[in-house]
């Protein structure tokens, strides 16, 4: 299987959002790097998984093929299946995701989501902005998800990264854009600068390419956003730093 993009944007100009924490906003600018989570520590548990009508495929093709015609014998049929289990599992520990919202405007829900306290930012920028920010390497893909029943539907497998691109249509709400890469590797090699910490990875980012704009979270004191302009001021961070628009009054 080669490496793809299953669903690229269509639009590289496409808005993109990602809301954080003041802390994790400092960590942003103080390491000038991304921060992409290993794709097992993801709070969803089908992160990286196949829907049903894949793995009843599978299971059918390997007892036919392996059990029957291979003449293996339904135990080392089923050892193979669990292997191939095991290999997902595998598979999750060296991916490495960043999950961005794309949406002109940005969303009260995400706000909620996963900036929880008023003392929060998010970083408006677009998928082209994303994508010159970061190093060029074909194996950093950047696309779209899509999401699916994982109950009814199949995917058709052509690169080991695709199962990232698909999520459970529960989560459709996200309309998200994602980074991902992995590593078969013991070693990232010179084509990236990358800190590997528990949890994920660490990707040298240019900040100025990638900020477009810094929203203040809903409600946040005043006292609040001079810090975000002290600390974007402090890394030489030149961009417009603004209230959320979910501010504003009533117009009559």
């Amino acid at each position: 299987m080669s490496n793809a993009v299953p669903f690229p944007v269509e639009d590289e100009n496409s808005t993109i959002w990602r809301y954080m924490d003041f802390t994790k906003f400092v960590s942003l600018l103080d390491k000038k790097s991304l921060f992409l989570c290993r794709a097992d520590k993801l709070e969803d548990a089908f992160e990286g998984s196949l829907p049903l009508g894949n793995v009843e495929s599978l299971k059918t093709e390997i007892y036919k093929e392996k059990s029957i015609n291979g003449k293996w014998g339904v135990a080392k049929a089923e050892q193979y299946i669990n292997d191939l289990s095991e290999g997902s599992k595998l598979l999750k520990k060296i991916t490495y995701i960043s999950s961005w919202y794309m949406n002109e405007h940005e969303s009260a829900a995400m706000w909620k989501l996963y900036a929880r306290t008023n003392e929060a930012v998010a970083i408006k920028s677009t998928v082209k902005r994303l994508r010159k920010s970061l190093p060029k390497n074909e194996e950093l893909l950047i696309g779209q998800m899509k999401y699916i029943d994982y109950k009814k539907e199949y995917i058709e497998q052509k690169s080991l990264t695709e199962r990232f691109f698909y999520k459970r249509n529960s989560f459709k709400y996200e309309e998200e854009v994602r980074v991902v890469i992995f590593n078969m590797d013991e070693k990232w090699g010179s084509k990236f600068q990358v800190t590997e910490v528990d949890g994920g990875i660490y990707i040298t980012t240019k900040l100025g390419s990638l900020i477009e704009e810094i929203y203040i979270a809903p409600n946040s004191p005043n006292w609040f956003l001079e810090l975000v302009e002290n600390a974007a001021n402090l890394h030489k961070i030149n961009k417009p730093i603004v209230r959320t628009s979910l501010d504003d009054g009533a117009l009559y």
